[in-house]
């Protein structure tokens, strides 16, 4: 990259410069490593900065990813249009237009997908997605290091929209994330393509950006996030609920409060026949039951709960056998 040999004191610094193209970006980088006064104030290119950023996510240097991104908004900004004379009615629509302006910079500002955006069953409005893509919005961000990250990502996009709403775990056990998943990469590159519900039919489940279920019966209702209480485990009734490993209730439950998604569940026929031929409407959607409707939710749980006392059952008998066995090996 053309840069001169620095010695340190102690010992030498050894950087992976991954999709790196920009030398300027190593100075910059250097500098701010030797808190050299000036590396804030060198004027940069879109390409220098995407690569400040993209360092400085690497090497987790916050105060650097800062700066890169001060650096990104002021070469992305639009330039001010020049002053006309308006009328009263240009003047009084200023405020909606400015309101909406800011609304769409805020959108396409990278840092708005640095962290996962979590909204409450009662919020009048959901996230939106990138204003240009979920690529161009994370490598403007500086989160894609290399081409592994760009396969993730546009696996991603893809996998939300062949289906709109995804606890972690049945995303985890997709065919496309298999023997790709990995917990950093997904945490750094999930906030691009989705948010997540805290509360309400949907919590805890990761939600295509821009697509909101509470309107979208049809869509939604097969996603429906089930949040089964198993009151064999006692004493535990504060215990957050946790999306299941077992998607599709195949196994006894292993903790007390576990979330399901309803298209898993119909593997269980008492379940599918009670689903079969409901069609849900629009305008029906409630905090705790969604678009199931509170006999027909409480119908399902009350079936889950039959399969949990079948399961540990079967599991007791099973554990039973195995310890039977054991100790006549023993006494043999």
């Amino acid at each position: 990259l053309g840069l001169q040999e620095v010695a340190f004191s102690t010992q030498p610094l050894e950087l992976e410069l991954r999709g790196v193209k920009s030398a300027e970006a190593v100075r910059i980088l250097l500098d701010f490593l030797y808190a050299r006064p000036t590396w804030m104030e060198r004027e940069v290119t879109t390409d220098t900065c995407k690569d400040v950023m993209h360092l400085a996510s690497e090497l987790k240097l916050p105060a650097l990813k800062e700066q890169g991104l001060q650096w990104n908004r002021l070469l992305t900004a639009p330039a001010a249009p020049l002053p006309t004379v308006d009328s009263d009615v240009e003047a009084a629509s200023d405020v909606e237009e400015e309101v909406s302006k800011n609304e769409a910079e805020a959108v396409e500002s990278p840092e708005v997908f640095l962290k996962m955006r979590c909204i409450k069953f009662d919020a009048k409005t959901v996230p939106m997605p990138p204003v240009t893509s979920a690529q161009e919005a994370a490598e403007a961000a500086g989160e894609i290091y290399n081409r592994q990250d760009s396969t993730f990502l546009a696996n991603l996009v893809r996998v939300f929209w062949e289906w709109p709403i995804w606890l972690e775990p049945a995303l985890q056990q997709s065919p496309v994330f298999l023997r790709t998943m990995d917990a950093d990469r997904f945490k750094r590159l999930i906030p691009f393509v989705a948010y997540q519900w805290k509360d309400g039919p949907w919590q805890q489940a990761y939600t295509r950006l821009g697509f909101d279920p509470r309107v979208a019966p049809d869509e939604a209702l097969p996603c429906q996030v089930i949040h089964f209480k198993d009151e064999s485990f006692r004493g535990r009734g504060r215990e957050l609920p946790q999306p299941s490993d077992d998607i599709s209730f195949q196994k006894a439950p292993t903790a007390r409060n576990q979330l399901f998604q309803l298209e898993y569940l119909k593997d269980d026929e008492c379940i599918n026949d009670l689903l079969t031929g409901f069609e849900p409407h629009c305008g029906d959607c409630d905090r705790r039951h969604g678009f199931l409707g509170e006999m027909l939710y409480e119908v399902i749980i009350e079936r889950l709960k039959v399969k949990a006392s079948e399961l540990h059952c079967k599991k007791r008998k099973s554990s039973g056998g195995r310890t039977v066995t054991r100790k006549a090996m023993r006494r043999g």
